[in-house]
């Protein structure tokens, strides 16, 4: 009697690969609940969640204002004002690659905590 192969995972080798994607949605989960729990305007939440989504295991992404305009959905200079509410709080860090591109860094607290929002300047 032949006995069946034992078969490896299918997802075996890939980037999806059970561990990886486990460990990868881990860290997702884990990002997107402390995001949750963060008193911040609901367009910089959006938009925040939007750059979770993109994000890599670095917590680094590169989606356009436009794209992201686009999901939201909302207007570019929304989409700017976000981005910059969430800059000026510590949230994310840009660092600009042209005109309508940029790479952005989530810079969330490990706990919400130890995050303090931005103070509002007298001018």
């Amino acid at each position: 009697m032949l006995e069946s192969p034992v078969s490896a995972s299918p997802l075996a080798g890939y980037p999806c690969d059970e561990g990886l994607l486990s460990k990868k949605t881990d860290h997702a989960f884990a990002r997107l609940n402390c995001i949750r729990d963060i008193p911040i305007p609901k367009n910089a939440k959006l938009v925040l969640f939007l750059l979770t989504a993109y994000a890599d295991e670095h917590d680094e992404c590169y989606p356009s204002p436009f794209t992201l305009a686009r999901l939201a959905p909302m207007g570019r200079s929304l989409v700017r004002d976000a981005l910059r509410w969430l800059r000026d709080a510590r949230l994310i860090r840009i660092q600009r690659r042209g005109p309508e591109t940029s790479h952005y860094i989530l810079t969330l607290p490990e706990k919400v905590e130890t995050w303090t929002p931005p103070t509002k300047s007298a001018g």
